[in-house]
C-alpha cells in the first residue's frame, strides 16, 4: 500500500489532509505502538491471568456479583470492562488489597525496570469521566471533566470499533504506554446524555455519600465506588423505558 502524500486525505479517515492530521504525530505514534506491543500488552496479559486466578470465580459469577445492574449477556465489551475492574479495583478475598497491588508485591520484583514503571503508573490511573474532543486514527482526543486525571489526553481504546463523535461523555481508564495512552476494551458511553449531565449526576452521588456515610473528596469517593460510572450508564437505559398507565 502506497504511503499517503502530504496533501492527500489522511488515512485515518478524519477528512483532513495528511500533513495537517497524522503526519506530525507519526514518530510519536510509532514510539507508542512499539511500547504497547513490547512492554504494555505483555504486562497487561500477565495482570489479566493473575486477576482471574486471584478471583477464583467464573467471569459470569463475578459479573453478577460486581455488576448486578447489567441486563442481558456478558458481551465482549462487558468482558473487557470486567477485566479492567478485576485488575484495578477488585479486592480478591485471599489478598484484601486490589489485584494490581497484590501483583506488584508478588511479581513486581521479577519484572524489568520498564514494566515496574508501567505498573506503578497504572496503579493510580482512575476510571473516570472525559469529554470527547474528536476521534482520528483510532485515538480519542479527550478532556478530563472531573479534575482527576490529565487535563487533555490522547488515548486508544483497544476494542473501539466505531468512531466517537466530538463533545460526548465517555468513561475509561487511560493507561500510559510510551508517549500516549490506551485503555482496555472500548470506552463506556452514555447515550443521549450530555457530559455536564453525567458530571452533575456523579457530583450528586458524591454529595449524598458525604452526607450519609463519610466526608471524602471526589477522587476518594470514586475509588471507593469504582462502578458508579457503570451504574450511571445503566440507569439511563433503565429510565428510557417509559410506561404510561391506562
Amino acid at each position: 500500500m502506497a504511503r499517503a502524500g502530504r496533501n492527500d486525505a489522511c488515512p485515518c479517515g478524519s477528512g483532513r489532509k495528511y500533513k495537517k492530521c497524522c503526519l506530525p504525530r507519526e514518530a510519536e505514534r510509532t514510539s507508542f505502538f512499539a511500547a504497547l506491543h513490547e512492554e504494555a500488552l505483555p504486562l497487561l496479559a500477565d495482570l489479566g491471568r493473575f486477576a482471574q486466578q486471584a478471583a477464583a470465580q467464573s467471569p459470569g459469577v463475578i459479573a453478577q456479583n460486581e455488576f448486578p445492574f447489567w441486563q442481558g449477556p456478558l458481551t465482549s465489551r462487558r468482558s473487557a470492562r470486567l477485566l479492567d475492574h478485576l485488575i484495578f479495583d477488585f479486592r480478591p478475598p485471599m489478598y484484601g488489597r486490589r489485584t494490581i497491588e497484590a501483583f506488584a508485591i508478588e511479581r513486581g520484583p521479577a519484572l524489568g525496570e520498564t514494566r515496574r514503571s508501567l505498573l506503578a503508573a497504572w496503579s493510580g490511573a482512575p476510571f473516570t469521566l472525559y469529554r470527547s474532543r474528536g476521534f482520528a486514527g483510532g485515538f480519542i482526543r479527550a478532556s478530563d471533566e472531573l479534575g482527576l486525571a490529565l487535563t487533555q489526553i490522547e488515548v486508544m481504546p483497544l476494542e473501539q470499533s466505531a468512531p466517537i463523535a466530538a463533545d460526548v461523555p465517555l468513561a475509561l481508564r487511560a493507561l500510559v504506554a510510551g508517549p500516549l495512552h490506551f485503555s482496555i476494551g472500548a470506552a463506556l458511553l452514555f447515550p443521549e446524555r450530555s457530559t455536564g449531565d453525567v458530571a452533575a449526576a456523579l457530583r450528586d452521588r458524591h454529595l449524598a455519600f458525604v452526607r450519609n456515610t463519610r466526608i471524602v473528596g471526589l477522587s476518594d469517593y470514586l475509588r471507593a465506588n469504582p462502578r458508579v460510572l457503570d451504574e450511571e450508564a445503566a440507569r439511563e437505559r433503565v429510565q428510557s423505558r417509559i410506561f404510561i398507565p391506562g
